[in-house]
């Protein structure tokens, strides 16, 4: 007798050399976003320092610019193909200085301001500024917004605590007329 498969060798071959291939595409795609989604890093800004003269009204800001990024050790090749193989991170640091006439129509618009990077430190300038007198409206708003909101998580964690007390108490006492 004869027996003949069901599925001859070559069909056998073409599956497994298309499932070895698919394994291997599999394994370089990995290898591949595994590497270079993860070059580079966004950048981290740091109010360095401020030197504010007060008769001028000049500021001098520096910021400091950290960017975490990684370089090509070598290369692996597999299946004819090259693919990097990345360095541990590295960082790369940069001052970047601005200087800013500080008017009163200036200290008001410092939130909306063109340069990203003031807006971004708005607060942190006018912190840094040691001067009541120059605080912007924004910046009041602002502070009594969080003076305020942090009153009233006091008094809602007060209302939430005596709500327990008095749960509790009721409880206890609907046990005390139960028995």
């Amino acid at each position: 007798m004869d027996r003949k498969s069901i599925i001859s060798m070559s069909e056998i071959k073409r599956i497994f050399s298309a499932s070895d291939r698919i394994k291997i595409e599999r394994y370089n795609d990995d290898l591949n976003n595994l590497q270079e989604n993860y070059k580079k890093r966004p950048c981290q800004y740091n109010l360095n320092k401020i030197d504010f003269n007060v008769n001028s009204r000049v500021a001098h800001i520096e910021i400091l610019q950290s960017q975490e990024y990684r370089t090509i050790q070598k290369y692996i090749t597999r299946n004819y193909n090259k693919y990097p193989i990345y360095s541990d991170w590295k960082i790369k640091e940069k001052k970047i200085k601005k200087t800013l006439k500080l008017t009163n129509s200036t200290l008001e618009l410092l939130n909306n301001n063109n340069d990203n990077l003031i807006k971004m430190f708005a607060e942190e300038i006018i912190i840094s500024l040691n001067n009541e007198e120059l605080f912007p409206s924004w910046f009041i708003k602002n502070y009594l917004k969080k003076l305020m909101d942090y009153d009233l998580q006091n008094i809602k964690s007060e209302l939430d605590s005596f709500t327990d007390s008095q749960n509790y108490k009721i409880g206890v006492e609907q046990t005390r007329i139960s028995e």
